[in-house]
């Protein structure tokens, strides 16, 4: 019986990732090694998308080092420090011409909010996630992951914020960010963890 839920949940996420394209679970790599750093889960809420950091890996052992079932590491730049995993980092995805999305993302380290947009590249089968400041920008690429690939706990509670059962919490809502990115030259946009 286990296995027939479980059948039917992955089939059900398959369906809404093929409806929106940027929907499911996205593997983070590290910017200098190219490691899976950790995974992104994009979900759509009345027609607006978002994503959550959902799983973050060891940085030495490649394992699973923490969850957004049960987090640890907080993000040192935003005021109210909420977990990394299970903070909204990307919100407020907004449909555009050609595939796209436009939203915002925020940077964990120092708290400043970029433009950002998402879109599916079809060539390399990744995402592209843009994140920039006026003219300025860095465009990753993000490899998709299978929902049988990752724990079974974290699927089942993704699976939650795309059906609506889960609210994002009220720090991290679109309207309790800065509105206008106030960022040092030089500083780039990180759609990963914090760094110690």
């Amino acid at each position: 019986m286990r296995r027939l839920i479980l059948a039917a949940m992955f089939s059900w996420i398959s369906a809404f990732a093929a409806e929106n394209p940027i929907a499911g679970f996205w593997v983070i790599p590290d910017s200098d090694t190219g490691k899976p750093e950790s995974v992104a889960y994009f979900y759509e809420s009345g027609g607006i998308c978002a994503a959550r950091m959902v799983l973050i890996y060891d940085e030495d052992t490649g394992k699973i080092a923490e969850t957004f079932l049960a987090p640890r590491e907080r993000a040192k730049g935003i005021s109210s420090h909420p977990h990394i995993c299970g903070l909204d980092f990307i919100w407020d995805l907004k449909p555009e011409s050609g595939g796209r999305y436009a939203g915002k993302v925020v940077n964990p380290d120092s708290g400043h909010v970029f433009k950002c947009e998402v879109w599916y590249d079809a060539p390399s089968k990744k995402l592209a996630v843009r994140g920039e400041l006026l003219i300025f920008g860095q465009t990753n690429f993000w490899l998709p992951v299978s929902a049988d690939r990752l724990p079974k706990d974290v699927v089942l509670a993704a699976e939650k914020l795309s059906r609506g059962e889960v609210a994002p919490p009220p720090e991290l809502s679109g309207n309790s960010q800065p509105d206008a990115p106030e960022k040092p030259r030089g500083e780039k946009p990180r759609f990963y963890r914090a760094r110690n």
